[in-house]
Order: structure tokens, then sequence, then C-alpha cells
């Protein structure tokens, strides 16, 4: 490692470390990439503020919206397979999607889903997401949703819009989208610490606790592991560790 970039990193990791502690959160994992070469990964702080066990680079988070990015890569691998198009309409492979517009409904393609610009307002729904309903019931309803834009004019940002890729490639596939996941990015990749369920990282024995900011005197505070997102797993329900990252 030349001179440069080691002082830049022993910049970085005093900078981080004291970031934490300025805003009193307990742990972090970080992994810095350059040129395609790992030159830094390592954990800070505990996974739980008020108990002594560290944070490494293996220690599992929910990866929250940055699932997103899986659900994108993923789409891209069949893409490149000819098994889904960017440019063909959604309701072609899912019958059950269905807009407020039937001509819109007809030209929303893949590449809308991904990129938030549906013509959906944003958020359609995500309050379904997040009271655990699966998308086989969240997709139909999308019909009573009025529109705000043509597809492809407008970004909004989507929860239960952007997980019908999830339907999308399990009709093409007739695979679920965890085993898709899995069979097509974590085994191959070796992510070996990464899961798309709850109870992978509920029963993980190496995984931060989600915090919340309570007060000034107690700052930040741990809370349980929650369900949501699970139920839509490509906007939110990925765990992973830094150094599978």
């Amino acid at each position: 490692m030349d001179a440069s970039l080691a002082s830049y990193l022993s910049d970085f990791e005093r900078d981080f470390e004291n970031g934490l502690n300025d805003k009193r959160i307990p742990g972090a994992a970080v992994v810095i990439v350059k040129d395609g070469r790992v030159v830094f990964q390592k954990g800070f702080g505990v996974k739980e503020k008020g108990k002594a066990d560290p944070v490494n680079e293996h220690t599992v988070f929910r990866l929250g919206s940055v699932s997103k990015g899986f659900a994108s890569i993923l789409a891209g691998v069949f893409v490149e397979e000819g098994v889904v198009s960017w440019d063909e309409p959604v309701n072609r492979y899912l019958n059950e999607f269905q807009l407020n517009d039937a001509e819109q409904t007809g030209r929303v393609q893949v590449k809308h889903l991904l990129s938030h610009t549906t013509g959906l307002p944003r958020h359609a729904y995500t309050n379904l997401v997040e009271d655990g309903l699966p998308l086989e019931r969240i997709i139909p309803r999308l019909k009573h949703v009025p529109l705000i834009a043509k597809e492809g004019e407008q970004i909004a940002y989507q929860n239960a819009t952007y997980s019908v890729i999830e339907k999308v490639l399990e009709s093409q596939t007739k695979t679920s989208f965890n085993a898709l996941l899995h069979d097509k990015l974590f085994t191959p990749l070796n992510m070996t610490y990464s899961s798309a369920a709850f109870d992978s990282i509920r029963y993980s024995p190496n995984k931060a606790s989600p915090h919340v900011y309570h007060s000034r005197s107690k700052g930040r505070v741990p809370i349980p592991i929650s369900r949501k997102y699970y139920n839509a797993v490509s906007s939110g329900g990925i765990n992973a560790s830094a150094s599978d990252m």
C-alpha cells in the first residue's frame, strides 16, 4: 500500500470513529474498495448499546433500502440471459399488474419499475408493505391509485411497486425470489453471511441491533429487529455484512 493511501485510510478511520462518537452511534462496519481491491475493512463499536460484544467485518446488518440494488442487479442477470427485457411491458409477464389507466398499464416497462418512474405517486401502498401484507394482495390494488405522471417522466420513490420485480422474475423462472437471490448472487459471490429472511437475522449469532434516538440523556437505545419488509425483500429485506458487501 502506498504512503498516500495509508495516510488517507488512517485519517478516515480516525474521522469515522470520531463521527460515531459525536453522533452517539453504538457501532458500524466499513469496507472500502479501491480499483477492485479491498483496502480497508473494519468493525467499530458494539452491536448493542450497553453490551460489550464488538462489531466486526462479518457482523450482519439490515440493509434497508440498499436491498433495492440487489433486485436491480438480479434483474440485470436475467436480462443478460434473455429471460426478461428492460423494455417489455410489465403486464406481459404479470397479468395482475394493472394501473389506473389501461393504456399506461400497457406501456409501463420493467425499467420503469426499477427506476421509480411508473407514474404512481410516491410511496404508493408502502403502508401495506409495512403492515405485512404479501405482495400478492398488494399488487392488484395498484389499479385503484390515481396516477400523477406518464411513465418515464417523473421519479416517485416506491417500495410496493418496486417489489413487483419479484413477481416478474418468479413468473419467468418458476423459482422464488429468495432462492434466485441465493442462486444468482449470494452463492456465486460467496456472500456467506447474507440472507433475505427475518429468521436468518433473528437467529444470527453475529448481528447488529437496530437503535433509535430516545433523548439527549439516553441517546440511542436498542429496539427489536422488525419483521417489516421481509414480505417485500427487494425493497428492504436483505441482511448482509460489510465483508459480503
